[in-house]
């Protein structure tokens, strides 16, 4: 998260297929919700950066803990579903081992 005052925050995540650990490449439907604590939210389509590497950049009010959670039909996961997918925030030097992991 960007400290206070900062203005903007960028998330990347890798999705992986749970079986081959294979990148998943082309979604267009892949929603992420950012929350923080109180009413504030962000809901952003994906933006594919390649290799099944996703991103979205947000702007929060402050610098918090903060909840995502993600939907994409056309891999049937959708928000409040039991199995949810888990989005996991590393640093941008640590990114490309915590996609190494499947969830």
């Amino acid at each position: 998260m960007p400290a206070k005052g900062d203005a903007t925050a960028t998330f990347k995540f890798r999705v992986a297929d749970k079986k081959t650990n294979e990148p998943v490449t082309g979604l267009r439907d892949l929603v992420i919700v950012i929350m923080a604590p109180g009413n504030w939210h962000e809901r952003q389509v994906a933006k594919e950066e390649g290799d099944g590497v996703y991103s979205v950049t947000v702007t929060p009010p402050e610098a918090e803990s903060i909840t995502r959670h993600a939907q994409c039909l056309s891999l049937n996961v959708q928000f409040g579903s039991p199995n949810y997918p888990v989005l996991r925030i590393a640093p941008a030097r640590s990114a490309s081992a915590a996609a190494t992991k499947n969830e």
